[in-house]
This record gives structure tokens, sequence and C-alpha cells, in this order.
């Protein structure tokens, strides 16, 4: 379950912080672009709004070489394992969060599937993904900087 939620979390994140670059330097209108933006930013989507917007853009760039890091690492290795970074509680949290997405994504579906509505409540069981996949994505890929003796759960 921890490689499978690592891996999980990592490509939500990594194709999210792609297509925010990509919309900070391309200003275009994208569909659902705004919503899986959310897991593009280190800073969960509450504290945004009170973020300065140069800090948020610093983080997302300082993420996004976190994860092309991680990318290139994985390339170089030809496996994407998580680092030893990723101990007891990150590893229970981001569990926790890739839980919640798919069950909020198969509401979602569901809901859209069966027309039961405009989606919008079952959607809202992804509500602790959005705020705890990136920053812990965000804490696990900065802790992996550090030396392997230095990190401690």
């Amino acid at each position: 379950m921890r490689l499978l939620s690592y891996r999980v979390a990592f490509f939500v994140c990594a194709i999210s912080v792609t297509m925010q670059l990509l919309l900070l330097l391309i200003p275009a209108a994208v569909p659902f672009g705004r919503l899986f933006n959310l897991f593009g930013s280190p800073v969960p989507a509450p504290l945004a709004i009170i973020t300065p917007w140069f800090l948020r853009v610093a983080l997302v760039v300082v993420f996004a070489a976190l994860l092309y890091r991680r990318l290139w690492l994985a390339v170089s290795a030809k496996a994407l394992l998580p680092p030893a970074s990723l101990r007891v509680w990150p590893t229970r949290l981001l569990v926790v969060a890739v839980l919640f997405l798919l069950l909020g994504s198969i509401g979602l579906v569901s809901s859209i599937l069966l027309r039961a509505g405009s989606g919008v409540p079952a959607g809202m069981l992804a509500f602790p993904a959005f705020l705890l996949l990136s920053p812990v994505l965000f804490y696990v890929e900065l802790r992996s900087l550090l030396p392997a003796n230095a990190t401690s759960p």
C-alpha cells in the first residue's frame, strides 16, 4: 500500500505541477484546471488565500524541482521507489489521502453516471486528499534531500 499510495500521489502531483507551470507561462482556460491544480502546490487551498502570490509561485517551483528530481532518479534507477524519508506517519497520511481521492473520484463518477444530482457532495469526499496529498509529498521530498542518517521517524 505504501508503494501504491506514493506512486499515485507522485503522478497526481507531478502532472498537476507541470500543468500549473505551463499555465503560469501560457495563461489559458483549461477545463477542470483549477480543481486539478489544487495538487500542484504544497500550500493547501484554505491557506493559499492568505499566502502571498510570489511565495506560492516559489513553492510551486521548488515542488516542481523536487518532483522532477525524483523523476530523474526513477529514470536512472528504472523504478519509481519511495524515498527513505517516507516513514510511518507520512506513509499513513499519504494512504489516507489516496483513499479519499479514490473514494471521491468513485463518488463523483457514479453520481455523474447515475445522474444523481450535481456531483458536488460526492466530490467533496475527496476533500481530505486536497488538504493532505501535496503537502505530505512536499515534506517527504524535502526530507529526502537530507542525509540518510539524519532522517528520523
